[in-house]
């Protein structure tokens, strides 16, 4: 297993701090520009203390699952579907992503569901 490996890397990002402050800002970021994609709809909440590195939105024009299928094969945009009842489409942004890449995939998903 990579966990100390993992736990070397978090500390050279800077720590647990560093790495919860990289990835609010990202997923607020994220959450932000999906609200703005006409047609998208934002199912994570908004407000930090109730959200978490992941971030779920809907198009009700289209499929979770052809969301993400287009996203990557079109964009190589990594995305997945949630395993609900509704499906939404779920990113995760990460302390390795950064504000050119959310823009990257607001971009992708703007094309996707136009």
């Amino acid at each position: 297993w990579a966990l100390p490996q993992a736990f070397e890397h978090h500390a050279e990002l800077g720590g647990a701090a560093a790495v919860a402050r990289t990835t609010r800002a990202l997923t607020r970021r994220l959450k932000q520009g999906l609200g703005e994609i006409r047609g998208v709809r934002v199912k994570t909440p908004a407000a930090d203390a109730l959200s978490s590195g992941l971030v779920c939105a809907v198009a009700p024009d289209l499929p979770a699952g052809v969301i993400v299928d287009r996203l990557r094969a079109e964009h190589r945009v990594l995305a997945t579907v949630t395993p609900y009842a509704w499906s939404f489409v779920r990113f995760g942004p990460m302390v390795t992503n950064n504000e050119a890449d959310i823009d990257r995939a607001l971009d992708a998903l703007t094309a996707v569901v136009g």
